[in-house]
């Protein structure tokens, strides 16, 4: 379908806002995440019990925030990986959307401030998410949760993260992971898609960006086929069920379709839903597109894990 109304509005606004500003490339990745807004959700949870915690990684102490729909034990937990190209975006910024989240699911998310590039570079970010997944995992019962039902997410950057800690955590075997949701997941930094070529410009996430974040984020261009950057290089048998969303307007959108297919191919249960008329990031703009992407994710984990 045709660019959905409000995105095309949301573009137009988006625009005139960064009219005169210079290209991303010559702006330092600081001031970059001081105007980021990574979340437009308004809602408030006032039955939302927050929770910070930390542990300590090879890399210094990592925090986590806890949110709960309430305090009744044994909550399934879903672990949340946040977006922003692996350079921008942080635990505060993605607090409305995890609150809502663990609102409309009644899981208790976790949410996880990983080390950003350039001044922490691939594979910290990976590192850092995995052993602050793992402390979730065996720290669940001293947490009043549920082990055996154990979820990851992310969006963007962070749907990269999600994979690739599952697919660690089957190889590990140290994490049993029993479900995925990847939100418009960068999956490839090693293919040219139609998509990407198509929606380079003028869709909110642009060529520009996806060239600054492989830039900072990773060490070289051998990094670019490395599976634990690009997950879709990456062995997808004996992995959990998992839900990908993808954008009809997103760069992104091929890759991620791709991930899925080979998730098919490799036997694994998996949900999609391509979202028609709908850009990068529309997920974390619930005041903007509304919820619908929420309450898909929401019927599937309950459905998962019998909420």
């Amino acid at each position: 379908m045709s660019l959905h109304p409000k995105a095309k509005q949301f573009l137009e606004e988006f625009k005139k806002t960064n009219e005169g500003t210079p290209p991303l490339s010559e702006i330092d990745p600081k001031i970059i995440r001081e105007s980021l807004i990574p979340t437009i959700i308004s809602d408030k949870y006032e039955t939302i019990h927050l929770e910070d915690h930390s542990l300590e990684g090879s890399y210094g102490t990592i925090p986590i925030q806890i949110y709960r729909p309430n305090l009744d034990k044994d909550q399934p937990v879903i672990v949340f990986y946040h977006g922003g190209g692996f350079i921008l975006g942080d635990v505060k910024g993605y607090a409305p959307f995890c609150q809502k989240v663990a609102h409309d699911t009644n899981c208790t998310v976790v949410s996880i401030e990983y080390r950003l590039a350039p001044e922490y570079k691939f594979p910290t970010a990976i590192e850092e998410c995995y052993a602050a997944t793992k402390w979730i995992y065996n720290q669940a019962k001293e947490l009043g949760l549920d082990d055996s039902r154990f979820a990851v997410m992310g969006d963007s950057a962070g749907g990269n993260i999600a994979a690739v800690v599952t697919h660690l955590a089957r190889d590990k075997k140290e994490i049993p992971i029993t479900l995925q949701v990847l939100i418009f997941p960068m999956t490839s930094f090693a293919i040219q898609s139609i998509s990407k070529k198509k929606f380079a410009e003028g869709y909110f996430l642009a060529q520009e960006s996806l060239d600054l974040f492989e830039k900072h984020y990773l060490r070289s261009k051998s990094d670019v086929t490395n599976p634990l950057a690009s997950p879709l290089l990456e062995d997808l048998h004996d992995l959990p069920p998992a839900f990908v969303l993808t954008a009809e307007y997103d760069p992104l959108r091929d890759e991620a379709e791709a991930y899925v297919q080979k998730l098919v191919e490799s036997g694994v249960e998996v949900w999609s839903k391509r979202y028609a008329g709908m850009i990068h990031g529309f997920t974390t703009f619930t005041d903007l597109f509304g919820d619908r992407s929420i309450q898909d994710i929401s019927e599937f984990i309950r459905s998962k894990f019998f909420i």
